[in-house]
């Protein structure tokens, strides 16, 4: 860079973000993959905690990935033991996906069979006794999901490292406006985007109305992401939930966070 003519070194300037931001994860390295979910009311706390090993490697203009899914535990009622109860169904599997340049999953090996043994999973009676009728009816409709969502579900075991044009945006503050995702409706807030040599950092904050049975509620968030390679090596977010708007505090707060490194042997 220092016997780079001017011209190259404004070049290389201007191509540093993209650079910094492209999705190129590290081939033939074991990368860990640390998820946590808290789910806070006033009745009590519900807690989902789960990991995977992945491989990337290269394939054709995108990647092929390798996620083996790790250990899990849960705990906080049936919403904590039917995740469980799925997760489990794909404990000590390698579900190889097939990624775009962009990262984004197109398609995933013996995808049927690794539906059907989550599902399976999902309906196994619990311990404390028979699934409950809305549990099973959820269960029903996702063996009969399309080709699409299978991909998509299964998807997520790496796509929630994968930033995919969340690191296009310029450095510095602006406004945002997000999905609500709790309901119908949208949250307005601030990002603020800090780049480096070696990533970027996201720090977003944002609120809205959300309607719920009626009722104008309210919804809060706070999420910092780092960004390096392309991949969400860092996260965390906290999402807090008004139901009816004017309650002093939230009824429901969720806090996830993720964390991807090199695996240590």
């Amino acid at each position: 860079m220092a016997g780079a003519a001017p011209v190259e070194r404004a070049l290389l300037a201007l191509a540093a973000p993209l650079l910094v931001g492209a999705f190129a994860p590290a081939e033939g390295v074991t990368y860990l993959l640390r998820l946590s979910e808290q789910r806070i009311t006033a009745r009590g706390q519900t807690e989902f905690v789960a990991e995977r090993q992945i491989v990337f490697a290269r394939e054709g203009e995108g990647y092929r990935a390798a996620v083996t899914i790790g250990p899990a535990r849960a705990a906080g009622g049936p919403l904590a033991a039917l995740f469980l109860r799925g997760t489990q169904g794909l404990a000590g599997r390698t579900v190889v996906m097939h990624l775009d340049a962009r990262g984004m999953v197109t398609s995933v090996d013996d995808r049927a069979e690794h539906w059907r043994a989550y599902c399976d999973a999902l309906a196994r009676p619990a311990d404390s006794g028979p699934l409950p009728a809305q549990a099973a009816a959820l269960i029903e409709r996702l063996r009969q999901a399309s080709e699409a969502q299978q991909i998509r579900t299964l998807g997520s075991l790496v796509g929630s490292v994968i930033a995919a044009g969340r690191d296009a945006g310029p450095e510095g503050a602006r406004d945002v406006r997000l999905p609500a995702r709790d309901g119908p409706g949208t949250l307005d807030g601030r990002e603020r985007v800090t780049r480096d040599a070696e990533g970027l950092t996201i720090a977003t904050s944002a609120e809205g109305p959300l309607a719920t049975g009626g009722a104008e509620g309210r919804v809060a968030l706070k999420r910092e992401e780092r960004i390096e390679r392309g991949l969400i090596v860092r996260a965390r977010e906290t999402r807090r939930i008004w139901p009816k708007g004017g309650d002093a505090a939230p009824s429901l707060t969720i806090v996830t966070q993720s964390s991807l490194g090199h695996m240590v042997k």
